[in-house]
């Protein structure tokens, strides 16, 4: 491991606060039409700065740990940036904009087909690819039996979270247990989180389910191997 490395990413990550801390107002943001097209409107100022930089600075120090100086460290970093700022809109708001997804899902699938072509390893794309596949569907089937208790905004997010398990595998049964594994872990930790508030304020009510899977994600991610 190198300190120096994780000391700076962490430095880093924390510096990019007021920025993540600006996305949110852009893409939650309404722009109202005139006869001279779009108006910008300003958005309210953010009170997550604080969290959004501990966060960040945890996990981008995390990520610098885990994969060390190497092509595949800047792919997570971006991601997880990304993540946390899909964490503060799902708890806020209870929603993943399309805005936020689409965009991390194209920068995620570029640069993996970059890496990979560099380094003639081009099966690790067919493990990414069905890392994002298993996780969209195994989301996807219980938003069609219930979908107001997996919202499809979580089942979007799976195709970057399942792409990210995917790619760190070294064949595709362990995509597919990787994939299983967060999955799992995330609807552990996702139960647990409806039932503390459900004890905290005495109803039923819906709670976002999007930070549970990106927590349960970085775990496996980190601990290198399937949680099974």
């Amino acid at each position: 491991m190198d300190l120096v490395l994780v000391i700076v990413c962490a430095a880093i990550g924390a510096a990019l606060a007021p920025a993540l801390t600006a996305v949110p107002q852009r893409v939650l943001r309404p722009q109202p039409t005139s006869p001279n097209g779009p108006v910008t409107e300003p958005g309210p100022a953010s009170q997550a700065t604080v969290p959004i930089a501990l966060a960040t600075a945890a996990l981008w120090a995390a990520a610098a740990w885990r994969f060390g100086l190497s092509p595949t460290l800047p792919v997570h970093l971006v991601v997880w940036a990304a993540l946390v700022v899909v964490t503060v809109i799902d708890l806020d708001h209870k929603r993943i904009p399309d805005r936020l997804v689409f965009p991390t899902l194209a920068f995620a699938g570029l640069a993996m087909i970059g890496i990979s072509l560099l380094d003639g390893d081009t099966d690790r794309l067919t493990r990414a690819g069905l890392g994002a596949a298993v996780y969209f569907v195994a989301l996807f089937v219980p938003h069609l039996v219930y979908p107001r208790g997996m919202g499809f905004g979580d089942v979007k997010l799976a195709l970057v979270l399942g792409l990210l398990l995917g790619w760190q595998t070294s064949s595709p049964d362990e995509a597919v247990r990787a994939v299983l594994s967060a999955m799992l872990l995330g609807s552990a930790l996702g139960a647990l989180s409806g039932l503390a508030l459900l004890v905290a304020r005495r109803r039923n009510d819906p709670f976002p389910f999007g930070p549970a899977l990106v927590a349960s994600t970085i775990i496996v991610l980190l601990a290198g191997v399937p949680v099974w």
